[in-house]
């Protein structure tokens, strides 16, 4: 893989954005890391101030002791506890809002992964309101109940609701629309589960020795 040339002013506009300090401990003299691995790639979201620590012991582990895509969270959203192993299981339930997953995984899939998504969020602390604004996002029932019944109905009316979903369900333009809206969505979902893990009690990221 060829390697494009990091100019002096990428550089320093880089190390400036966090005061040329390693994004992860604060530690002096970083290197620049290149996220998703590939050198080429001089995008600013794909460059990171690392320690030589981060930088080799972590981000270019062969264990993939930090993933790329938990990096790509953390270059964005600067919340440490991404970084962290407990953070690692809502990734994995996040994954499937990307593309190309969005686009080729079965409608059935999809629907299941987010209900999956939802009640994982549901198992944490805060969980109730953190999974019922996801739910609301990327919902099947809550995108396609009908406006003039309520998703709280009993007896007929939400019998012929629940209908209704599920002829969506098999309707093309429908499940369309789905995917169009999980895309959508994606972004305020990633936010509202990232906030929500400054409710955890997860333990701080180690340090490599003194800063």
């Amino acid at each position: 893989m060829s390697r494009t040339r990091l100019t002096a002013t990428l550089q320093n506009r880089i190390l400036r954005e966090f005061n040329y300090l390693c994004a992860i401990c604060g530690r002096p003299r970083p290197h620049i890391h290149h996220i998703d691995g590939n050198p080429s790639n001089n995008d600013d979201e794909n460059l990171l101030p690392l320690c030589p620590n981060h930088h080799l012991l972590d981000a270019h582990d062969p264990t993939e002791r930090i993933a790329p895509a938990q990096l790509l969270l953390f270059r964005k959203h600067r919340d440490p506890y991404i970084l962290l192993a407990q953070f690692k299981p809502l990734l994995i339930r996040l994954a499937f809002l990307d593309e190309p997953l969005v686009s080729q995984l079965e409608f059935l899939e999809i629907e299941a992964r987010a209900r999956d998504l939802v009640a994982f969020l549901e198992s944490l602390k805060q969980g109730q309101y953190y999974s019922q604004r996801v739910a609301q996002l990327i919902g099947w029932k809550e995108l396609h109940w009908p406006s003039n019944i309520s998703a709280s109905a009993t007896g007929r009316a939400a019998e012929m609701a629940l209908e209704l979903v599920e002829a969506h369900k098999r309707d093309e333009k429908a499940r369309t629309q789905y995917r169009d809206a999980l895309r959508t969505s994606r972004e305020r979902v990633v936010e509202l589960v990232v906030e929500s893990l400054r409710y955890q009690e997860w333990r701080s990221i180690p340090q490599y020795g003194d800063a």
